[in-house]
């Protein structure tokens, strides 16, 4: 009872702290607003209002949960930010000088509402690394981002300094030696000076000497690998963005009119150009990594039934070797970012259902969880707390959902805090939602993650009297009744459901998992598919594409996903299909291909920090030009 008190009071603590910091970032703003106001600097209005509006909605995803969109909307906003402070140039006035001062503290503010957020994803990746060359590049970084966190203490001390000398200089009866030394901080500093005591040049070598690992390194397996590259991205975006906070800072030691403000204001502009090409070279030598050297877990379909999970590395260029057989006879499984696998489905004459199994390793040596219901397909929902998770049941032919909470943590349940085990501690208890009052089977199940252990549930549901097909937004009110709302935009036909999924009355029992999926990619976007068809439902509106267009005329599609790394994957009768960037955010998407793969149900992981990754590369691309 004391270690779950104790473990409820750090996530009561840990969620003050992370609304405090986005208070602070949210007050950052609001002043940064007013100091460009007063300074009525015009010449990049635009895009620092732009900036502002971005600065304002990453706030609102950290709010939300939605720490990856908000990270990658951080990145956005700041090279809205970097317009002005790049054509900021002396002589200063001193409310411009102020205004310049208060985009760096907003900037800092930014980055200290996401630090809990990404200490806590490099807690969890960090013992991932054993391999000698990455394990090593990671001791290296993880020192210099220490250093780094006091550098950009040092870089919102030296701004906020600047602010409070022009507001001293507004005042009267100062003597000429205060006038003299407030109006020496207000014209900000050399940028030998901020070299010397930032060591900015430092960190940058240590970022790129992780990158060149991360390259030498290509065919380690992508466990080790994508932790390194997540740990690292972090580390880069950091780096950049107080980087490029540091132009607010520069100026002269003589006053506005200083030619040597003018002359550090110019080497910092080239440097920023230099900086932005090197970052945007370590990040595109491994983009295709990035993108590819995702685990890729499938079930191999036999000519008549379902055989063992595989797990590989990647969908292209991978030898036979590359592939793993975890064992099996599940016909649907989900895997956490962590390696714990749950399996469960009809067995292979298709007529029963078996209770959900989990473990690490092999499939053959899962364990059958605690309580566990009958299941006809599992799912899987990856919530904001660390390793805490959500496992949902679909049962009795699609009409009842069973859900549990699970805790994917070393040390739950076990003796040392490093171990794990399959364990009756790490569950929650089974509840179970009985959707057969609303005359609807549901298809598909999606648990949209939200702050902290809370998410949001979606089912895909076929109606028995409109034959139609919605996607649900569902709660849980009291004494277990359902309040069921359907999702704008997601509406498919009587007709369409037909042609897609087949008979009405195949639809109503579902003897076999629907051809169906919910998925969340990134920019709060949520996918539907149903057969070839592809719903995409987001801030700019509802897209649906034709599979049958963009793959092939003949294509028969079981399960399409898009995942956080924004690649969309679709197990078809003519193999697995992987849509992905092959050089980055500008370029366009392309296909993989793995017509070896036969399966109808697939898992992949990606990289975390794949949207910050893209939102960098498109910031650097600009400056360095």
């Amino acid at each position: 009872m004391g270690n779950t008190l104790n473990a409820a009071r750090a996530a009561e603590l840990a969620a003050n702290a992370a609304e405090d910091a986005a208070n602070a970032a949210e007050d950052a703003t609001k002043k940064a607003v007013t100091g460009i106001k007063v300074a009525e600097i015009n010449e990049a209005g635009k895009e620092v209002s732009e900036g502002i509006s971005k600065a304002i909605e990453a706030i609102e995803l950290f709010r939300s949960g939605d720490t990856t969109g908000g990270a990658a909307m951080v990145t956005q906003s700041i090279g809205s930010f970097s317009g002005m402070l790049a054509l900021a140039a002396p002589p200063f006035g001193a409310m411009a000088a102020a205004a310049l001062g208060a985009l760096t503290s907003l900037i800092s503010a930014i980055l200290s509402m996401m630090r809990p957020e990404q200490e806590s994803l490099e807690h969890k990746l960090k013992k991932l690394i054993s391999e000698e060359t990455l394990s090593n590049a990671y001791i290296a970084m993880s020192a210099g981002k220490a250093e780094w966190e006091v550098a950009e203490q040092k870089i919102s001390l030296l701004a906020e300094q600047r602010k409070a000398a022009v507001r001293e200089l507004n005042k009267t009866g100062l003597s000429p030696e205060k006038r003299k030394e407030l109006e020496a901080i207000a014209a900000g500093r050399t940028w030998e000076y901020l070299t010397q005591n930032i060591g900015w040049e430092r960190h940058k070598a240590r970022i790129s000497a992780s990158f060149a690992a991360l390259a030498k390194k290509r065919d380690i397996a992508s466990t080790e690998w994508m932790a390194l590259f997540d740990i690292t991205m972090v580390y880069a975006q950091r780096f950049w963005h107080s980087f490029e906070s540091m132009a607010g800072l520069v100026g002269g030691v003589d006053g506005a009119s200083s030619q040597d403000a003018i002359n550090n204001v110019e080497i910092f502009k080239a440097l920023r150009r230099v900086v932005a090409r090197q970052l945007r070279d370590d990040i595109a030598g491994v983009y295709f990594e990035m993108q590819n050297k995702s685990q890729l877990y499938n079930l191999w379909k036999g000519t008549e039934n379902y055989q063992a999970i595989y797990r590989r590395i990647g969908m292209t260029g991978q030898s036979a070797e590359a592939n793993e057989s975890l064992g099996g006879e599940s016909t649907t499984f989900a895997v956490t970012p962590g390696g714990t696998l749950f399996a469960s489905g009809w067995t292979h004459s298709g007529d029963v259902s078996t209770p959900v199994y989990y473990g690490r390793g092999s499939a053959n040596s899962l364990t059958k969880a605690k309580n566990t219901p009958n299941c006809d397909q599992v799912f899987l929902g990856e919530l904001k707390e660390p390793g805490q998770f959500v496992v949902g049941s679909l049962m009795e032919r699609g009409t009842k959902l069973a859900i549990a909470s699970f805790n994917d943590l070393d040390g739950v349940g076990e003796n040392s805090p490093r171990d794990w085990s399959a364990n009756e501690k790490r569950w929650g208890p089974w509840r179970t939602l009985d959707f057969s009052h609303d005359k609807i089977t549901v298809l598909s199940v999606g648990f949209k993650a939200g702050k902290e252990s809370y998410y949001g549930l979606h089912v895909l549901a076929y109606h028995w009297d409109r034959k139609d097909v919605w996607l649900f937004d569902v709660v849980e009110r009291q004494e277990g009744k359902l309040e069921l709302t359907t999702v704008e935009s997601t509406y498919f036909a009587p007709k369409q459901v037909v042609e897609q999924l087949g008979a009405s009355d195949e639809l109503k029992k579902r003897s076999t998992p629907s051809h169906c999926a919910i998925s969340y990619g990134p920019n709060n976007t949520t996918w539907v598919q149903v057969g070839t068809l592809l719903l995409s439902v987001g801030p700019k509106g509802p897209t649906i594409e034709k599979l049958t267009e963009t793959i092939d005329s003949g294509i028969q599609v079981s399960q399409a996903r898009v995942f956080h790394d924004d690649t969309l994957v679709c197990a078809t009768n003519k193999g697995l299909y992987m849509r992905y960037r092959l050089n980055g955010p500008q370029e366009e998407p392309a296909w993989a291909v793995a017509p070896e793969l036969q399966t109808d149900w697939f898992w992949k992981q990606g990289a975390n920090e794949a949207q910050v990754a893209n939102a960098l590369l498109e910031q650097l691309e600009g400056v360095s030009q």
